[in-house]
């Protein structure tokens, strides 16, 4: 995208690291992880998804599939059912910051976990960009928030403090070359 944008119109980007605000991964109790987060086994096997499985619940007919990456679809009540399999911690965070107004996306999202290598996590939550509640600790007939989920199924909490924000500034731009 990066060499089109640089052919077409001429972009020139400037990209620095400075600190900043973000939001840090970190583990509710040092070396405990959740009962939904475990390590990716090094012989367990996944298939990279086609986009027409993305946001489909499995039928009860079809026997399961191991998708890598991230799979996930609606359960009834719009609650956000989410599988991550065979990434690392800080690859979850741009993910599950890109889900809206969730408590996450504000600030860039960093792994302070110190949990290294992939891992296979699910989540079931609440998304709150449905129109529900914003407040990320609030209940909502059993079902959590994003913050809330992270916390009890996946032992990991979400802390704001100071940390590397990746930075850009377009030195140039012009009108696009014709076709």
């Amino acid at each position: 995208m990066r060499t089109m944008l640089a052919e077409r119109f001429g972009l020139q980007v400037h990209e620095f690291t400075m600190e900043g605000t973000v939001d840090k991964f970190v583990l509710n109790k040092p070396g405990v992880l959740g009962p939904n987060l475990k390590p990716h086994r090094a012989d367990a096997s996944c298939t990279r998804q086609d986009g027409s499985s993305v946001g489909h619940a499995p039928d009860a007919v079809t026997p399961p599939i191991a998708y890598c990456g991230v799979f996930w679809y609606y359960l009834p009540g719009h609650v956000l059912h989410e599988e991550v399999r065979d990434t690392t911690i800080a690859a979850l965070g741009p993910v599950l910051s890109s889900l809206g107004d969730n408590g996450l996306g504000t600030h860039p999202v960093v792994d302070a976990t110190g949990l290294t290598g992939k891992y296979d996590a699910t989540l079931e939550f609440r998304p709150d960009y449905m129109g529900m509640p914003s407040d990320p600790e609030a209940d909502d007939g059993g079902v959590p928030s994003l913050i809330r989920a992270l916390k009890e199924q996946l032992g990991i909490r979400v802390e704001s403090g100071e940390g590397p924000v990746r930075r850009f500034v377009i030195e140039h731009i012009a009108q696009p070359t014709p076709d």
